[in-house]
C-alpha cells in the first residue's frame, strides 16, 4: 500500500485524522523533524464494518526505491465507544518506555 496514496484519498478518513491530531504529513516527511500524534481519536465508522473489536498491530516501513529507511510500530485497541467516552481513563501501557 502507498501511504501517500491513500492519505491524498482520505481512506478511512486518515487525511482528516492526521491533520487534526498530529504534524504528520506521509507525503512529505522530513529526516531530523520531530513528528507527534496528540490524543487521537479514531473514527471507526469510516473503516471496514467487518474490522473485529481487538488489539492491533501496524508496522509501517519506509523505503526510498529499494533502500530500507525506517520503521515505526503502532498498537492499539479497538474498542465499543462507551456512552460517555469522554471520560474513559488512560489506559495502562502493556510494555515498558524503551520500546
Amino acid at each position: 500500500m502507498n501511504l501517500c496514496s491513500e492519505y491524498k484519498k482520505n481512506s478511512f478518513g486518515m487525511k482528516d485524522i492526521l491533520t487534526k491530531y498530529s504534524n504528520i504529513d506521509p507525503c512529505d516527511l522530513k529526516r531530523g523533524v520531530p513528528y507527534a500524534v496528540n490524543k487521537m481519536i479514531l473514527d471507526i465508522s469510516r473503516f471496514p464494518p467487518h474490522l473485529p473489536l481487538g488489539s492491533y498491530k501496524v508496522v509501517l516501513k519506509y523505503f526510498f526505491h529499494t533502500d530500507f529507511n525506517g520503521q515505526m510500530d503502532f498498537y492499539m485497541r479497538l474498542l465499543d465507544k462507551p456512552i460517555d467516552w469522554m471520560k474513559i481513563p488512560p489506559a495502562k501501557r502493556s510494555h515498558g518506555k524503551g520500546h
